[in-house]
């Protein structure tokens, strides 16, 4: 992306990366019966369903990361594979960071992320590791859906007002919501824009709710490491074979 600063262009980049990977699925007849966003991948998922256009869904992204490059502080986030109730037995050692997001939790195991000031989160990570918890460091430099985006709330609602929606061509599930996008959540895209950058991801809460039994759906991850379907005991092959395949016949097929 020339004449981009690395920082300010690494959402947009992960944007159209995201979107160029369902093209693969598509070409070999899959067809999603819904397709699933986490953070801002809910972006690339309601532009798959024919929510907002690809144009509009760069275009946000795009100016959401001028705006986190030239407005916020710098952070980051870190993914810790342990049970989410550690975020809330160690207060001592969370303090001024975020509950960013929540994807598996379970009594003796987990994923859960952190995110607040850079250097808040470097402590939090060497403490961690000293303990034995693992903890990896995301590349990113910005710590999403934590307070430190907070000074462009305004900016960032107008942006999504901008965005002409339309009714989504097949069900669109989101982690900000943890549900289904239903037509109340249209006309208010100022609201939703915001609260995917802002608010907890809850992918926890939306399997736990909306896919109960996980086996009735064939699950397509098309993340950057395949990791969701994975750890959530779903995992299927990244890139299915032909329509004709007798699992996508008999499963309903989410792509996230």
């Amino acid at each position: 992306m020339p004449g981009a600063r690395p920082g300010s262009s690494r959402p947009s980049t992960r944007d159209c990366c995201s979107r160029s990977s369902r093209s693969p699925p598509r070409a070999e007849g899959f067809r999603p019966d819904a397709v699933l966003g986490h953070s801002l991948g809910e972006y690339v998922a309601a532009t798959v369903a024919g929510a907002m256009s690809f144009e509009d869904g760069l275009d946000l992204v795009m100016k959401q990361a001028h705006l986190l490059e030239s407005r916020c502080c710098p952070g980051g986030m870190v993914g810790v594979l342990a049970p989410p109730s550690l975020y809330r037995r160690r207060r001592d050692l969370f303090t001024g960071l975020a509950l960013a997001g929540v994807d598996f939790p379970t009594e003796t195991t987990g994923n859960f992320v952190i995110g607040g000031e850079a250097e808040r989160v470097t402590e939090a990570r060497a403490v961690l590791d000293r303990e034995g918890v693992i903890a990896v460091r995301l590349p990113v430099r910005h710590g999403f859906h934590s307070g430190l985006v907070d000074g462009i709330r305004h900016e960032c609602r107008s942006l999504g007002h901008a965005v002409a929606v339309k009714l989504p061509s097949l069900p669109v599930y989101s982690c900000a919501y943890a549900g289904e996008l239903d037509g109340a959540a249209l006309p208010g895209w100022d609201d939703y824009a915001w609260d995917v950058v802002r608010g907890r991801v809850r992918f926890d809460e939306l399997m736990a709710t909306a896919f109960r039994d996980p086996a009735r759906h064939y699950f397509v991850d098309l993340s950057a490491s395949g990791s969701f379907v994975t750890s959530s005991g779903t995992a299927r092959p990244r890139l299915p074979g032909r329509v004709r395949d007798q699992p996508v016949r008999q499963q309903r097929g989410v792509s996230f």
